[in-house]
């Protein structure tokens, strides 16, 4: 964790009606402002926090004992939701804040007075969460232990916020609601502002449509304020509740489908589908202001990968950069093109191959693959003697292999990614690509 807590240590003296007393630590008021911001929280949540505190050095029975003294202290409160009705009954734990450790945050100056009553008053009102709140819950809290357990990012300049209580979106009493879009969740740094939709795979296509409506508007708005939007759609998975796998991937690769293309929208927004144990990793790249890439950044990425090819060209594998005008119609739409082509020996005939840079998750990387498999599938139609190919090139492997494509390769399709390459040494075996057989099976090749 990158930040040191300091406050001090709060005695609760004993009370009547059988409330004990305690003796608050400073990973209690971590654990209770996260509170503050969920309003509740289960015990698997609570129990990855306090592990994450203490560096993955708290055993869970330590966590269960503190938990159930600060509920018995009044620190915390706790429901029970029934989830098999069977035997003795199998339960899940809920903890909002009580009375006491509302008034430790005022007392911390953490809230005021009037935000604690708030916040009970919501935490009681929201009862047992119902799934989506649930599963919007356990996202951040892994979205939050990503970024704040990253050294190179100043946790304190990252607010964290549910899209109702935020105050560009519902949060202020100054701002007319009607025809705005309530995110489920919102992290903030700087001018970045990252919008989370958690997906239960139950929206409708109508809905979908509204909301990219509205995300565009307020785009629009927010380029007037200086601000990015990142829109992130986390289809759930088995990190916040139970989906089965195959669906899930194909509903992050639907959900990529839904939108017009990228070049049509405010070039301060960037829409992201993935499912939600990815959305840590591209919180804290985006905080990190590593993603998303600018077009001319992409160009640069593939233009060193292809010189770290050529650096490596012998005579026996020369490596031969291309122009696109020769390859596609020149009047076509050129804020869709590839990078470049370049040719690769193989045998009697050198294969050509189309290539682009691209992120996980991105609709506009996406679209980019799409169009450019289409291009390549025309201009195939007219030379099926020596076929056009396409290379994708992601950061890393685990970003490759993270990503949904949910694409029919209708022409060849590989996928690398730039560390590998970068990692070469030009002695050793030329890396093996990943190729694209169906929409969400990859096989290791050799380009064909």
């Amino acid at each position: 964790m990158n930040q040191i807590l300091t406050e001090p240590r709060i005695h609760l003296p004993k009370e009547k009606r059988g409330v004990k007393g305690i003796v608050l630590s400073e990973d209690d008021y971590f654990v209770m402002k996260q509170l503050c911001i969920h309003y509740s929280m289960d015990s698997k949540s609570l129990h990855a926090l306090y592990t994450f505190i203490a560096g993955g050095e708290r055993n869970s029975n330590s966590i269960t004992n503190r938990l159930r003294k600060l509920v018995e202290s009044g620190v915390l409160v706790r429901r029970k939701e029934l989830i098999v009705n069977r035997g003795g009954g199998i339960f899940i734990y809920h903890y909002r804040l009580g009375r006491r450790g509302l008034d430790v945050l005022v007392q911390l100056q953490y809230i005021t007075e009037q935000e604690a009553n708030r916040v009970n008053d919501q935490a009681v009102r929201l009862g047992v969460p119902a799934a989506h709140t649930k599963a919007t819950s356990k996202l951040v809290n892994n979205v939050f232990m990503s970024y704040a357990g990253n050294d190179s990012l100043p946790i304190e300049e990252i607010v964290h916020l549910r899209g109702s209580v935020h105050p560009l979106f519902g949060g202020s009493p100054n701002i007319d609601l009607k025809g705005l879009i309530i995110p489920d969740w919102v992290v903030e740094r700087d001018n970045i502002v990252i919008c989370l939709e958690v997906d239960t795979v139950t929206e409708r296509r109508t809905e979908l449509d509204s909301k990219y409506k509205r995300y565009i508007k307020l785009a629009e708005e927010f380029k007037l304020l200086g601000k990015v939007l990142i829109v992130v759609f986390a289809v759930v998975d088995e990190t916040v509740t139970d989906v089965p796998g195959e669906f899930r991937l194909r509903r992050v690769a639907s959900i990529k489908e839904y939108f017009p293309i990228f070049h049509e929208w405010p070039e301060n927004i960037h829409f992201y589908s993935m499912s939600a144990n990815r959305v840590p990793g591209l919180v804290s790249r985006v905080l990190s202001y590593r993603e998303p890439t600018s077009p001319l950044e992409q160009t640069m990425f593939m233009n060193e990968w292809l010189e770290l090819i050529l650096s490596h060209s012998t005579e026996r594998q020369p490596f031969i950069k291309h122009e696109l005008d020769s390859f596609y119609d020149i009047n076509r739409d050129k804020r869709l093109d590839a990078e470049f082509v370049f040719s690769v020996p193989k045998g009697r005939v050198d294969r050509m191959v189309s290539a682009l840079y691209v992120e996980e998750g991105s609709v506009r990387s996406h679209q980019l693959i799409r169009t450019n498999l289409k291009r390549n599938e025309s201009y195939n139609e007219r030379h099926a003697d020596n076929p056009l190919q396409l290379l994708v090139c992601y950061g890393d492997e685990d970003l490759l292999q993270g990503n949904v494509n949910g694409l029919q390769p209708i022409s060849a399709l590989y996928e690398t990614d730039f560390l590998t390459w970068r990692q070469w040494d030009g002695i050793q075996q030329i890396p093996q690509l990943s190729k694209v057989i169906s929409p969400y099976k990859r096989e290791m090749r050799d380009i064909e």
